[in-house]
């Protein structure tokens, strides 16, 4: 990334102080991260891309003044007179330094100094990012069977039976009018009954897969759904049985494939 391209993802010229870079890089970080979109996986997505570029851009910027700042020569103030330089008389029997000597010697001091600037700025922009930039979320828990991923979900006196034959962990998720409305992990290879549904006529979607994150799964996914809809009246009447299976095998449910969700988890 250019120092050009820097300052045009913070908006600024290239007369902008060091205080101003700072500013508004906490700016941006505010309105950019990531956890203000946690509902929404398409705009954190966003939101994670545009952060990394925001920072790299920083990292730019703070190199471009850590370079130049230590080659500028300080202005002395406009009242004091410089002196003119004095002529120092040679003494005998010592030459003076040779000018492609010092030429040598100042091209070495700069180079250092500019050196030592790059890395104090690396120092400083790396300190500073592992402040600022969001902390790697830790891989969320597995759950066990029977956890409701959805907060106060709707109950009843309705059961069900649900066997995952997969070898993949599922979320069996109960949905009205196209909302979830209720949600349960699956272990793979477990067998889950529930006593507590609502009563009434629910859609049946499954989602499996492998790396469980929150609201969805990371890899190996499958979505499935029943065609016809669930209906459970409300008492512990015989229960139907769900076999989360893939459409390879033989299913005791008629499941379906699916276009892929992601749930608005609460946990």
């Amino acid at each position: 990334m250019t120092h050009a391209e820097a300052l045009a993802i913070f908006e600024l010229n290239d007369r902008c102080t060091p205080e101003q870079v700072r500013a508004t890089y906490r700016e941006l970080v505010k309105v950019w991260h990531p956890d203000r979109f946690a509902n929404d996986a398409g705009l954190r997505a966003k939101a994670d891309r545009r952060l990394q570029d925001i920072n790299r851009a920083y990292a730019v910027l703070q190199d471009h003044a850590e370079t130049i700042q230590p080659l500028r020569a300080p202005t002395p103030p406009p009242h004091v007179a410089t002196p003119p330089p004095t002529a120092t008389p040679r003494s005998e029997g010592h030459a003076s330094p040779h000018p492609t000597n010092q030429s040598r010697s100042t091209r070495w001091s700069l180079a250092l100094l500019v050196i030592g600037g790059l890395l104090a700025g690396g120092a400083v922009v790396g300190i500073v990012l592992m402040l600022v930039r969001p902390a790697q979320q830790a891989p969320a828990p597995r759950p066990i069977s029977g956890t409701d991923l959805l907060a106060a979900p709707l109950i009843g006196d309705g059961s069900l039976i649900v066997l995952n034959a997969d070898g993949r962990d599922a979320v069996l998720v109960f949905a009205d009018s196209g909302v979830p409305t209720r949600a349960l992990y699956i272990r793979a290879g477990e067998r889950l009954q529930m006593l507590d549904v609502a009563p009434g006529a629910h859609h049946i979607w499954v989602a499996a897969g492998q790396g469980w994150s929150r609201d969805h799964f990371a890899t190996d996914q499958m979505f499935q759904e029943i065609e016809q809809p669930l209906t459970f009246p409300n008492d512990a009447s015989a229960p139907p049985t769900i076999t989360i299976a893939a459409r390879s095998m033989d299913n005791r449910t008629p499941l379906r494939a699916r276009s892929s969700f992601v749930l608005n988890s609460q946990r």
